[in-house]
């Protein structure tokens, strides 16, 4: 009785990179040469669990403004052959989440699927909403000639949230809404910037002589 892992036993054909059943081939050679064949089938391995490596690095979110964000987020895949695998979570498929408060401490769940396992994983986040929007300072141009468009250049709003926290915002902010400027008659006009709240300010329009 020889041990197939002797020296004087040769092993052929295990090829483990494709599913399928294999021919093995050993070979021994002591004076007189044998051989012997048998199959082994190769099978996938399978996902024996699922577990969070890190958590994303977005911590801080708005309500109702805010998408959620995995960047940096990991997890750890475990296989039936007993290896390991980080993956980035934005590399799965997001199936749910859900923002829950639990004894005063915010809580993001989130649902993901990664091959055929989903897992659902918690983490802490501080959760809130914008309070207030005033005007922090108004346009470098608050008086117009009839007909002239709207200048918002050095405008700023400032953003107070539920948790005290504050942003200055610009007025030419991508998410500011204007509303529209009439200067066709004189006058003082109002003007109504809104970023989620609305603010106001007043300019004049005046004769050009």
């Amino acid at each position: 009785e020889i041990p197939m892992t002797s020296n004087k036993v040769s092993i052929s054909g295990f090829d483990n990179s494709v599913i399928e059943t294999k021919v093995i081939t050993v070979e021994y050679d002591e004076y007189n040469s044998e051989t012997l064949t048998y199959d082994v089938e190769i099978i996938a391995a399978e996902i024996s669990e699922i577990t969070i490596g890190k958590s994303p690095t977005k911590t801080i979110y708005v309500k109702g403004i805010d998408e959620i964000d995995l960047s940096g987020g990991t997890l750890v895949v475990s296989y039936t052959d007993e290896t390991d695998k980080v993956v980035n979570m934005v590399d799965t498929t997001l199936i749910s989440h859900e923002v829950k408060e639990e004894e005063g401490i915010y809580k993001l769940y989130v649902t993901l699927q990664y091959e055929n396992k989903q897992i659902t994983i918690s983490y802490e986040i501080q959760y809130k909403e914008i309070d207030t929007v005033v005007i922090n300072k108004l346009p470098n141009k608050t008086v117009y000639y009839l007909n002239e468009e709207l200048d918002l250049t050095g405008g700023e709003l400032l953003v107070t949230y539920t948790d005290g926290s504050t942003l200055i915002v610009s007025m030419e902010d991508s998410n500011c809404i204007v509303s529209k400027f009439d200067s066709a008659t004189t006058g003082e006009k109002t003007v109504e910037v809104t970023y989620y709240k609305l603010a106001t300010f007043t300019v004049e329009v005046t004769n050009q002589n």
